[in-house]
C-alpha cells in the first residue's frame, strides 16, 4: 500500500470553490492511499471556525467541556469534505476521533500524545482511498475527546506520518511557502525553497507562525520531510528537513508594534552589522535585546518603512521577485 499524508488548513476548505481546489489536488494523488487532515472551515468569522467556536463559550465552562465544543469545527470540516468528494466520485470516509487513534494524555486543551493506534485505519484502508481525519483532537484514556492545543492540526499530520514510518508530509497553507518577511501585496516576495528544522525552528521563535512548532519538533525528532504548499496554486513551495542549504546569518524580519525582531543565528554579529544602518539613518535605540536567537530593538523615532526598507535591502534582498516555479 502507497500511502501519504496530507493535512488542508482551514482556508483551504472554507467554501466550496476552495474544496475544489483541494480535491483537484487529491485527484492527482489517485493511486495512492491518503490520509487527510483537515483543520476547521475558516478564520474567525466563519461559522465554525475554531475562534468562532470559542467565543460561543461563556465564562463557565470547563476544560473538558471547551474541548468538545472547539472539536466540533474539525469534525464538521472532515465530515462535510468527506461527502463533497464523494459526490465528485472519490472513495471517502471521515473518521472519528476515536478510529483515528491518535491517543493523548494530560490536561484538556494541552494533550501530549502518546501512541496512534492505526488498526482501525489499515482497517478502512480496505474499503477507502481516502480517509479524512479532524486535526488536532485526540482521545485520552476515557475514550473522551482531548485536544492537543490550537493550530496543532500539523502535529495530527505529522504524528500519523510517524505511526506509519512515512518519511513526507504535505502541509497545504492559503501562502506559497514561508517568507523571510511579511509585505503588501504578498505577491512581491518571494518564499525560502527549502530551510532546516533548526532554521525553521528559529523562525517560529521569533514570531512566524506557519507551522505548528510541536509538529516541527516531531518531524525533526523523526526525520520527516515537511513540504508547505500552497492550495490555489502548483508553486513549488518550501521544503523543510535536516539539511542546510543557506549559508546566511538572518533569516526572518518580524514588526510589530514599531519593534523590530530580526530572526538569526548570530543575534551579536547583527547587531554589530546594524551599527553602520542607524548611523546613516541618524537612528537612535530606546530599547534593544539579544536573545538566543533573534536580535530585538525599537528606535526612538518613527522611521519604521525606511528602516524595514533598509534591512530588507541588507539581508533579503534576493526575496524581493517572485519565481513562477512549479512542484513536481
Amino acid at each position: 500500500m502507497e500511502l501519504e499524508v496530507v493535512k488542508f488548513g482551514g482556508t483551504a476548505l472554507a467554501t466550496r470553490k476552495q474544496m475544489e481546489k483541494a480535491a483537484f489536488l487529491l485527484k492527482q494523488k489517485e493511486k495512492k492511499k491518503i490520509l487527510c487532515v483537515v483543520s476547521a472551515m475558516g478564520r474567525e468569522g466563519f461559522p465554525y471556525a475554531t475562534d468562532t467556536l470559542q467565543n460561543l463559550a461563556g465564562t463557565k465552562i470547563s476544560s473538558k467541556e471547551n474541548d468538545r465544543l472547539l472539536a466540533c469545527g474539525e469534525i464538521l470540516s472532515s465530515v462535510t469534505f468527506s461527502s463533497f468528494l464523494n459526490e465528485r466520485g472519490f472513495s471517502c470516509r471521515a473518521l472519528s476521533y476515536l478510529e483515528s487513534g491518535i491517543k493523548a494524555e494530560g490536561p484538556y486543551g494541552k494533550g501530549k500524545i502518546v501512541d496512534v493506534v492505526k488498526e482501525k485505519i489499515l482497517c478502512y484502508f480496505q474499503k477507502y482511498d481516502i480517509l479524512l481525519v479532524p486535526g488536532f483532537i485526540a482521545f485520552n484514556e476515557e475514550n473522551e475527546i482531548i485536544t492537543l492545543g490550537r493550530g496543532n492540526s500539523d502535529l495530527t499530520a505529522v504524528a500519523l506520518a510517524a505511526a506509519f514510518s512515512l518519511k513526507k508530509v504535505i502541509l497545504y497553507k492559503d501562502v506559497e511557502g514561508v517568507y523571510p518577511y511579511l509585505h503588501s501585496p504578498i505577491k512581491k516576495i518571494k518564499p525560502y525553497e527549502h530551510l532546516s528544522y533548526d532554521e525553521m525552528e528559529i523562525l517560529l521563535n521569533s514570531g512566524a507562525n506557519i507551522v505548528s512548532y510541536d509538529a516541527l519538533l516531531l518531524a525533526k525528532e523523526k526525520k520527516i520531510l515537511l513540504y508547505i504548499l500552497p492550495f490555489e496554486t502548483l508553486k513549488k513551495g518550501t521544503s523543510i528537513d535536516e539539511n542546510s542549504q543557506e549559508k546566511r546569518n538572518a533569516f526572518g524580519l518580524f514588526i510589530k508594534d514599531k519593534g523590530f525582531r530580526i530572526a538569526c543565528k548570530e543575534p551579536m554579529k547583527v547587531k554589530e552589522e546594524l551599527k553602520e544602518l542607524f548611523l546613516c539613518t541618524h537612528t537612535l535605540l530606546k530599547e534593544e535585546k539579544i536573545e538566543k536567537h533573534s536580535y530585538f530593538f525599537i528606535p526612538e523615532t518613527s522611521q519604521t518603512l525606511l528602516i524595514k526598507r533598509k534591512i530588507i535591502q541588507r539581508y533579503f534582498r534576493g526575496f524581493q521577485k517572485e519565481e513562477n516555479v512549479e512542484f513536481q
